[in-house]
């Protein structure tokens, strides 16, 4: 058995398709590399669109064209005003004052430019005149650090009101809103203690750490906002769990001060096997497809049978081969990737720590690089398995290198869209279909799931069921094959 073993990797391995996927896998590697470490210099990505002149040229041409007795048009004019005053703003100021602007005080500008061109709008010219002005006054007078402050302070004041509100009032609806806008007003001035105390700016280099604090307070928000109602439906409880995640995660990269969007060896790594998981698939399918086929298609198969070995021998060598390459090929992809990393990122961030939530601790696992992708890997292998078992008994069954490759590929490829079925149809029946079961991701790492396969161990029974299914199918029909006439 070793010796056809050992005979089964020379041919695998004097293959040319092996090293043509491998040169792929290589190109695939600094392509992605080179994503990741020039991401943030791409300018169709941060170009911030209100520097533009000539669209700010544009939108004021156009908007003379529009007719103001009519609603619809009065409406367009009013929104296109409030552009153009950003284009105005943006094109003098820095930007991290045009983010403020036109994010923080939309609201402001809009208002401003309903009251002038609206005679409906049931609001006071001077008035919003005046908050405009204030605002922007402050804006250019302070840094940014001091905008925080400004800011923190009012939703204060708004916040002590809200209190005192509250505690006054005895309607259980009225309780309730006030009490939800007790939460958002808590939770925005901790947005700006986080942005403070981490000296985090509203400048395209902080644009990462500051999604961070905002999806935090976002999910942290909505949450303790739901803990209000008595009952949650089921899409509250899984945004519920989703939420958790979300929390948990981004509170740990704030605390941490990690950008995790920088190109480093554990942030690219991270991504390993969702980026080349299709890599080694392809791998293990061509040398399954190809492992029996090509003895049928050669001829080589009869010498093979004459040799002193059995038929369930020779396909058993084949069958071990095809298992032990799996991991080889993953090895072997990784290393590329690992040392390509390594190069574009000059080893940085090698040894930081890659955080997973854990749903049954309810905190944040911490990972390194290797352990990471060893987990993620073993999450894997039912799916390499099965794959490349389809593959191998379709090439045995049918003696077809083509047909022995599509299927397997086939069923990867349309594996999503039968799952997403499964989910969102909630097709019950499915949910014992191989594609929704053999990814252990979800488990090993403790995620969130949700359906009626949620035991590891129901998984894992029918993950064998399936392997053993799957195996014994070639050696059945090449125990019964007639290789006379092949």
């Amino acid at each position: 058995m070793i010796r056809l073993i050992g005979a089964e990797f020379k041919k695998v391995f004097s293959k040319k398709a092996i090293y043509i996927m491998l040169i792929i896998a290589l190109g695939f590697g600094i392509l992605t590399n080179l994503i990741y470490k020039y991401a943030d210099k791409l300018d169709f990505i941060y170009d911030n669109r209100y520097q533009s002149k000539e669209e700010r040229d544009d939108l004021i041409k156009y908007s003379k064209t529009l007719n103001l007795k009519k609603p619809e048009e009065l409406d367009e004019y009013i929104y296109n005003q409030t552009e153009i005053y950003f284009y105005d703003f943006c094109i003098d100021n820095e930007e991290w004052r045009c983010n403020i602007l036109t994010s923080d005080y939309y609201e402001l500008v809009y208002n401003y430019m309903n009251s002038l061109y609206n005679p409906k709008a049931d609001l006071n010219k001077e008035e919003t005149k005046a908050a405009l002005d204030k605002a922007v006054k402050e804006l250019k007078e302070n840094d940014v650090f001091g905008i925080y402050k400004i800011k923190k302070a009012a939703l204060q004041k708004e916040l002590d009101s809200s209190i005192v509100t509250s505690d006054a009032t005895v309607g259980k609806k009225d309780k309730e809103f006030l009490e939800a806008r007790i939460i958002d007003q808590t939770n925005e001035i901790l947005k700006y203690d986080l942005l403070l105390e981490h000296k985090i700016s509203a400048d395209r280099k902080d644009t990462n750490r500051y999604s961070q604090v905002e999806s935090y307070i976002m999910a942290k928000t909505n949450n303790e906002t739901m803990d209000l109602s008595d009952k949650l439906s089921k899409e509250q409880k899984q945004e519920y769990r989703n939420n958790k995640e979300i929390i948990s995660l981004n509170k740990y990269l704030i605390d941490h001060d990690l950008d995790d969007s920088q190109p480093t060896v554990a942030a690219n790594l991270k991504y390993f096997f969702g980026d080349f998981s299709f890599f080694i698939v392809l791998f293990v399918i061509i040398i399954s497809g190809g492992i029996m086929a090509d003895e049928y298609h050669k001829g080589t198969i009869k010498q093979l049978l004459i040799k002193p070995y059995t038929r369930s021998q020779i396909l058993s060598s084949k069958l071990l081969t095809v298992l032990l390459l799996i991991p080889i090929f993953a090895l072997m992809v990784f290393a590329i990737y690992f040392i390509l990393t390594c190069l574009f990122t000059g080893f940085k961030g090698i040894f930081d720590a890659i955080p997973v939530y854990d749903y049954v601790k309810d905190q944040v696992v911490i990972y390194n690089v290797f352990n990471y992708n060893l987990m993620m890997f073993v999450a894997r292998v039912p799916y390499f398995v099965i794959v490349s078992l389809i593959s191998l008994a379709v090439s045995t069954i049918t003696g077809s290198t083509a047909l022995s490759i599509v299927m397997p590929l086939a069923l990867v490829f349309f594996s999503n869209i039968i799952n997403m079925a499964i989910t969102n149809f909630q097709f019950k029946w499915l949910r014992w279909f191989v594609t929704y079961i053999w990814n252990l991701e979800n488990y090993i790492f403790v995620r969130n799931y949700d359906g009626v396969l949620n035991s590891l161990r129901f998984n894992i029974i029918f993950i064998i069921i399936y392997i053993l299914v799957i195996a014994i199918l070639p050696y059945i029909f090449f125990n019964r094959k007639d290789i006379k006439n092949v």
